[in-house]
């Protein structure tokens, strides 16, 4: 397939002759300039360019260009371009703009136009491909957002573009694993098909201020919004190709003052150039300074960050930026202008690294953002503020954490474009012609895309009741941003009110896709009521029927699944609670739905996509919303009618597919599927244990009080836990989900219409099955075995306590045999389903029999205080045998599928600053001021020496890699691993350093030294990534601090801070013991343990607390 096919095939193929002819008529337009609608549009031309599709000889631009356009266009002839037209109103706007510059000619070029809201009053293109059903634009929107990502290409017009360079896959890492940045990988599964992938790099707060300091000088930090670099990222074969895109965003300016800022600026990168007075003139507009300020601002940035990047990563040279983006999207006349300010810009991020140049100083006045009547970004600050009325009634009003930002960002826009996009394409279609002479009253939505949410705006509705913009909140709006900005869901522009600039989101083109999922569930869930015959349907057939939606969805792509803040997280995935699969709001990387207010249910009600009253559910409003392909809708629908049919109750009363049919179903396609569902089942247990089970235990043996143990032995969660692993592991050990595809497709061919309808539904789970996948079944089938006779024992334990405390309570013999028989009748069903082979096995048959043999009478529980004690102690090991394994069987889950080579680490070093801030120190004045600078040399000196052990680590083949951790980690923390041989000595070495630094700048630390695989199972990366995985290492490892904080807390005695930097050398059964080293200097202070539990799962960990010596 050449690329020119590839790129069609992902548009519905009734476009592919439009989408051709609009590219030959590009190439034979014969104008002076092509100015592009800024974004979709270019890119969409980028696109097709890179394909091998038509290439224009002629200028190109961006409509960014008018802000300094000046006489640019004067007698020349101009044609517009855009893919897509809705309304008319931009365009027209764009057109009369133009115009109104004095150009000879302007003419305009569309490829779609909007059937349903196009109004020809408004205006007519010169050049129109076609006039498309809404639905059918909303598809192709989606389409071309794919697209775009298929090719790796940045959905972004506003910042400098590095060119792309090549790579050895074997140095991504490298450039992604800096000292000073933080890396996010926030792919989805389409990049992952289609071998790209997207990062975000967020500078350290420490780097962060730095740069404002240097650019404007002390107390200017809240100027930067936003400070980061995009990497885009393409793998062919050996090598990736990378397009990095710096990103630097300004609090809102008065307009007054923007040319100050960028005359002073220009002063420094241009000196006493005669173009200096030019390019002010030229950008004198406020819009276009404040533009052309954040772009060069952003090339400083991206300097700094490509420095380090260099130095960091073999066989890179050089990074050049792409001259061409500064020529459309602000004006070509100044290209040796644009080469001079690079070579400048250069120079200053080298004076900024060596710390010898002086502030800039720029001159930069904030201002408040005023409101105005109708205006829509004010109107939205009263609703997401929480001032308006209605606002109480949003999901968005608690405070959002990790686990449902990036759906409340989305909630963000989606509302945006129901209350301002919809009502603006009624009043087009009403005033027609007289748009753009209506009043504010008459036309209130006219300017829609001229205003939208300012990144205050934005925080007050992630982070509300007050609760300030924090580092890490700043940071995690940050990446739902990019996400909610690489899916054109939202579009970054510049806004002017009241002489007020300020960088703005509103609504995109593609916000609808935001609604697909909830759309198709609208779909099905309408045809399963019309198969079942019904009006209603319960919770558990909603939550089953929406899983299978996203599996067969996702199967035979009609349904995408977008992603959430790193690779691993998603806006809807599939999770597990105790009815077997829930489709969930998933933010970290967990399979366990257990709060019911991230299930997608919960969601669709709060939408008035769905209605619940009284445990049922019924149809709501479907959203309006874009499609991955035309007949999504169509399919999921026929999914639902035909799953409603399958569950209809007939003359007998009884659905031929019942509750557990459809959990087996939704749950059960595979093996890595139902492993899921166990490790879910099994952290769901350990809960339960710890925190309900053992504690009531525990009160009996206290109280002499046994009857509440029976209740929660029959009732608890756990208890629940146990048989809904028993349906899942029955699944896999009989082949139930092929079966029942089976069954269920005899059953549909002797219905009405039932040869259509089978093979429809044959279709269905065609490519859904993994029974026969070699590759999963070699994976596991082991964890599936193991896992369930680890049930199997920690069932036997309760049973045991059960039976112990139906002995203690002194029954009738009659009831207590009745109360025995029941406990003898679950059991024997566990055991009939969860037994395994083999010596363990041998052992567990005896704890069996024991019990069982206790539930008849033959042997009966004559010291039931006794018996409780033992089998509490058993629970203990079993329980903590089944979390472990859990743990090892989620990170199988994981890493299937990886084809990336991994890299395990095998120490780590952990440090962070002691009081960085001296808030907990007596200084003041100078003092304190004196002690801050120390702590940032400190900090840029560690990077220095981390870089040159880094260096020297990889010549020795050893691999380091410094981690910040994750979002919620300090700021002035840092994990170092290590990997292959002499791990330890690299890593004692690197303390040694760290240990000198702090000396020499009188700064004191904390620091940690362990081994990485002291849980049993070692953390590790992939390749071409920075993450670092493992589950057991990071909860472990967190609690590990915690513990070490509360012995240090003792040895600060009356101190509000540790009074020495100190070390801790860490042992764990797994991982070997530390020998003191000769150097740094260590003074014994604290020699004990620390016990880490996650999951009812202890590790003892051996930890002695050194005071760093002198010299």
């Amino acid at each position: 397939m050449n690329q020119q096919t590839a790129l069609l095939s992902l548009f519905p193929a009734a476009l592919h002759d439009n989408i051709i002819e609009f590219s030959r008529h590009i190439a034979q337009i014969d104008a002076d300039y092509l100015v592009f609608m800024a974004r979709k549009a270019l890119r969409f031309y980028d696109l097709m360019v890179e394909a091998g599709f038509y290439r224009s000889d002629k200028i190109i631009l961006s409509d960014h260009s008018l802000d300094a356009a000046g006489d640019l266009f004067r007698g020349k002839r101009i044609a517009i371009i855009d893919d897509t037209l809705i309304l008319g109103t931009t365009l027209s706007r764009i057109k009369n703009s133009i115009q109104k510059t004095g150009a000879a000619a302007v003419t305009t070029h569309v490829l779609f136009a909007d059937k349903t809201f196009w109004s020809k009053d408004i205006i007519v293109p010169d050049y129109l491909g076609a006039t498309l059903e809404h639905d059918a634009m909303l598809n192709f929107c989606n389409a071309s957002v794919l697209a775009l990502q298929s090719r790796s290409i940045p959905y972004l017009t506003d910042f400098p573009f590095f060119k792309r360079f090549r790579i050895a896959q074997g140095s991504l890492s490298a450039i992604l694993n800096l000292f000073d940045w933080r890396c996010f990988c926030i792919s989805n599964s389409r990049e992952t098909l289609t071998d790209t992938a997207y990062y975000t790099l967020l500078p350290s707060d420490e780097l962060r201020e730095r740069v404002s300091r240097f650019l404007f000088g002390d107390g200017f930090s809240s100027v930067i919004e936003i400070m980061k670099v995009r990497a885009f990222v393409r793998h062919r074969g050996r090598y990736s190709w990378v397009r990095l895109v710096p990103i630097f965003t300004l609090a809102p300016v008065d307009a007054a003052q923007i040319g100050m800022t960028l005359s002073g600026l220009l002063d420094r990168l241009l000196a006493d150039a005669p173009s200096k007075d030019s390019l002010l003139e030229s950008f004198s507009s406020p819009v276009g300074a404040y533009r052309l300020v954040q772009y060069l601002l952003a090339m400083f940035i991206g300097r700094i960050y490509g420095y380090e990047a260099i130095e960091m990563t073999p066989g890179l040279a050089r990074l050049s930026y792409d001259d061409q983006e500064a020529k459309r999207h602000f004006s070509p006349r100044f290209s040796r202008e644009y080469v001079a300010i690079d070579r400048a810009i250069e120079k200053l991020a080298v004076d900024f690294g060596a710390s010898g140049s002086d502030c800039l100083a720029l001159t930069y006045v904030q201002a408040e953002i005023p409101k105005q009547d109708f205006d829509v970004s004010a109107r939205d600050m009263e609703i997401y503020s929480g001032k308006d009325p209605a606002a109480s009634a949003s999901p968005a009003r608690q405070d959002a954490g990790a686990s449902n930002v990036l759906v409340e960002l989305l909630n963000a826009f989606v509302r945006l474009h129901y209350e301002y996009e919809l009502p603006a394409r009624k009043e087009a279609l009403k005033l027609k012609g007289d748009i753009h002479n209506a009043s504010a009253l008459d036309a209130p939505h006219r300017d829609r895309l001229h205003f939208g949410l300012p990144w205050s705006v934005l925080a007050q509705t992630l982070f509300p009741s007050g609760r300030r913009l924090t580092a890490r909140r700043r940071d995690l709006l940050s990446l739902a941003l990019d996400h909610v900005v690489d899916w054109g869901i939202a579009v970054p522009i510049l806004a002017n009110r009241a002489n007020v600039i300020f960088r703005a989101y509103r609504h995109g083109e593609d916000a609808p896709f935001a609604d697909q999922e909830i759309a198709l569930v609208h779909d099905a869930v309408s045809g399963f009521l019309e198969g079942a015959g019904a009006s209603d349907l319960g919770n558990i057939e909603l939550e089953k029927l929406m899983v299978i939606l996203i599996r067969i969805g996702a199967s035979r792509e009609f349904l995408e699944v977008i992603t959430g803040l790193s690779g691993n997280d998603g806006v809807v995935r599939i999770g597990y609670y105790l009815h077997g699969a829930i489709p969930f709001f998933r933010g970290s990387n967990t399979y366990i739905a257990d709060n019911r207010e991230s299930w997608l249910s919960r969601y669709l009600v709060k939408r008035k996509v769905l209605f619940q009253k009284a445990g049922r559910i019924t149809l709501g409003t479907r959203p309006d919303a874009a499609m991955l392909k035309p007949n999504s809708s169509s399919q999921a629908r026929l999914l639902g009618l035909i799953l409603g049919m399958l569950t209809h109750k007939g003359d007998d009363g009884r659905p031929f597919l019942a509750s557990n049919g459809l959990i087996v179903l939704a749950t059960c396609p595979g093996p890595k599927d139902v492993v899921g569902a166990l490790v879910a089942e099994a952290k769901i247990l350990a809960g339960w244990l710890s925190q309900t089970f053992k504690p009531a235990v525990r009160s009996s043996l206290n109280s002499q009080s046994y009857a509440p143990l029976i209740g929660h032995g029959r009732r608890g969660v756990g208890m629940v836990a146990i048989n809904s692993a028993r349906l899942k592991f029955n699944a896999a050990k009989t082949g139930r989900f092929d079966q029942l595809v089976l069954d269920t497709y005899t059953f549909l061919s002797k219905q009405a219409n039932g040869a259509v309808v089978s093979e429809i539904w044959k279709s269905f789970w065609s490519g859904v099955s993994k029974w026969d996948n070699a590759d999963q079944l070699k994976v596991f089938s082991p964890w599936i075995g193991q896992l369930g006779t680890y049930f199997l024992d920690v069932a036997i334990d309760i049973f045991t306590i059960r039976a112990a405390a139906v002995y203690a309570q002194n029954k009738p013999k009659r009831n207590r045999d009745a109360d025995l028989f029941v406990l003898k009748s679950q059991i024997e069903d566990l055991e009939k389903v969860f037994a395994g082979e083999g010596a363990a096995e041998s052992q567990r048959s005896k704890s069996l029999i024991r019990l069982l043999a206790a539930c008849t009478g033959e042997r009966p529980i004559d010291s039931p205080h006794v018996a409780v004690e033992f089998s509490m102690e058993q629970l203990a090991r079993h329980s903590a045998t089944l979390s472990s394994a859990a743990d090892g069987a989620a990170e199988a889950v994981n890493c299937f599928g990886s084809v990336e080579p991994t890299t395990a680490f095998q120490v780590v070093l952990w440090y962070n600053i002691v009081d960085s801030r001296g808030s907990k120190s007596d200084l003041s004045g100078v003092a304190l001021e004196g002690y801050k600078a120390r702590v940032e040399m400190f900090k840029q000196s560690v990077a220095g020496e981390l870089r040159t052990i880094t260096r020297k680590a990889a010549e020795a083949g050893v691999i380091l890699q410094a981690s910040t951790g994750n979002l919620q980690s300090d700021d002035d923390e840092k994990h170092i691993f290590f990997a292959r041989a002499h791990a330890r000595g690299w890593a004692l070495s690197t303390l040694e350093r760290l240990s000198r630094v702090a000396q020499i700048h009188d700064v004191r630390f904390r620091a940690i030294l362990i081994p990485a695989n002291f849980t049993g199972d070692p953390p590790f990366r992939t390749e071409g990534t920075q993450e670092i995985f493992g589950r057991p290492f990071w909860e472990h490892f967190t609690r590990l601090k915690a513990g070490i904080r509360s012995i240090e807390d003792r040895l600060r005695g009356e101190g509000r801070s540790l009074p020495r930097s100190c070390v801790w050398l860490c042992d764990a059964e797994n991982g070997g013991r530390w020998q003191k080293p000769d150097r740094p200097r260590l003074d014994l202070v604290h020699d004990g343990e620390v016990t880490t539990e996650v999951d009812d799962r202890q590790i003892v960990i051996a930890c002695k607390g050194y005071w760093l010596g002198a010299g």
